[in-house]
C-alpha cells in the first residue's frame, strides 16, 4: 500500500538576495511602485502573446497582478523579480522562479522583457543571473520552462 505525502513548503530554500547584479542589470524582488513601468511591458500585446495572462489594459490590471504575486509569495513557492536596467534605473521586464518542488529541488523559470529591449542581450543576461542564483544560492538541481 502506497502512502501519498503532499509536500509542505514551510521554509522556501530560496535565500533571498538583496538583489542579483549583472553587468547592465539589477534583478530584485518586485515592489508595488514598479507597476507603472511593468504596465509599459505587460500592456503590449506582442510582449504578452505567449504569457499565461491577458495583456494589461489598465493600471488596475497591474495592481491585481501585484496582489496575486504577493499572495503567491506568501505560499513560499514563488519569487517574482523585476529586471532593472542600471543605466536608466528603469524596470524593463520581470522574471520569476515558481512551482517550487522542495523535495526534488526543482522550480520553473519564467520571464517577460519589454519590446524596446529585445535583441540586445538583456533577456539572456537577466536569465543567466537568475539561473546562477537558483543553482548556486538556492541549491536547486533542476529548472524547467515551457517554451
Amino acid at each position: 500500500m502506497a502512502i501519498l505525502v503532499e509536500p509542505v513548503f514551510n521554509d522556501m530554500p530560496f535565500s533571498l538576495p538583496a538583489h542579483i547584479e549583472t553587468s547592465r542589470l539589477i534583478i530584485r524582488l518586485v515592489e508595488e511602485n514598479d507597476i507603472p513601468n511593468l504596465f509599459d511591458v505587460n500592456g503590449d500585446d506582442e510582449v504578452t502573446l505567449y504569457l499565461p495572462y491577458e495583456t494589461w489594459q489598465t493600471i488596475e490590471d497591474g495592481n491585481n497582478w501585484y496582489e496575486r504575486m504577493c499572495s503567491l509569495h506568501a505560499t513560499n513557492t514563488v519569487l517574482q523579480f523585476v529586471i532593472v536596467e542600471k543605466e536608466s534605473d528603469r524596470v524593463i521586464g520581470s522574471c520569476l522562479l515558481f512551482r517550487l518542488e522542495e523535495a526534488s529541488a526543482r522550480a520553473e523559470i519564467g520571464y517577460v522583457m519589454g519590446r524596446a529591449y529585445w535583441k540586445k542581450g538583456f533577456t539572456f543576461e537577466a536569465l543567466s543571473g537568475l539561473v546562477k542564483y537558483a543553482f548556486e544560492d538556492c541549491s536547486l538541481r533542476r529548472l524547467e520552462a515551457e517554451i
